[in-house]
């Protein structure tokens, strides 16, 4: 792949990625959060298994299966704090703090395997935070139920 259609292909993804909030929000004025989460995901693990289903039927174990539902519980906490926390905040917000997530791994990883932080990480960690203050200051710095939901949320995918 060449350099011009990877940024192309970047670009289309991010802006998939960022309308995805704005779509959710006006969704969840129709029906309940879980309602649409358990339809969202009912229907993502039906085609996955549509298309694995050899795969999962040939290379599934216990162990597999035990990690997976590990990861599969964060993935659902983080999924479920977003879309909770996306009812009492902008989706602006939403996906600011969600993205957050990236700069929390070196966090986690060092409390949680005792993994060294680099300097670029702290860097990176201190712009993200710079970031969201100044997301948060235009309103009176106002962090709200949905923030705080979200944060969780961005927790937990990291």
């Amino acid at each position: 792949m060449k350099g011009i259609q990877a940024e192309i292909y970047l670009l289309v993804i991010v802006i998939i990625w960022g309308s995805t909030f704005a779509i959710i929000k006006g969704v969840l004025d129709q029906i309940p959060t879980f309602t649409f989460l358990a339809y969202r995901f009912l229907l993502a693990a039906l085609i996955l298994y549509l298309i694995f289903w050899k795969r999962i039927k040939e290379n599934i174990d216990k162990t597999t299966l035990k990690k997976g539902s590990l990861i599969g519980i964060f993935l659902f906490m983080g999924y479920a704090f977003q879309t909770v926390g996306l009812k009492y905040t902008t989706a602006t917000k939403t996906g600011f703090i969600t993205g957050l997530s990236v700069v929390l791994v070196p966090i986690i990883s060092h409390f949680f395997i005792k993994e060294k932080i680099n300097r670029n990480s702290v860097i990176g960690v201190i712009l993200a935070f710079i970031g969201l203050w100044f997301l948060n200051y235009g309103s009176g710095f106002s962090f709200n139920l949905g923030d705080f939901l979200v944060l969780l949320c961005a927790v937990s995918f990291a």
